[in-house]
């Protein structure tokens, strides 16, 4: 019988990450698109057609125009 990978997924309210098992069933955490194993747990919405995600969305405050 084929096995099927098994993923974790843990949603923090500071940081966020996933996991993995690996072929010999240790737990595995991967790394994001930045290369490290955690993300900010940060979503700043942009604009209607760009949402920011992660380290990027955690940059100083921007301007808010009210």
């Amino acid at each position: 019988m084929e096995s099927k990978p098994v993923f974790g997924i843990d949603l923090g309210t500071t940081y966020s990450c996933i996991a993995y098992v690996d072929e010999h069933g240790r737990s595995i955490v991967a790394p994001n698109s930045e290369n490290t194993l955690t993300t900010p747990s940060v979503v700043y919405f942009e604009s209607g057609n760009n949402i920011v995600v992660g380290q990027i969305a955690k940059a100083p405050p921007r301007s808010i125009r009210i």
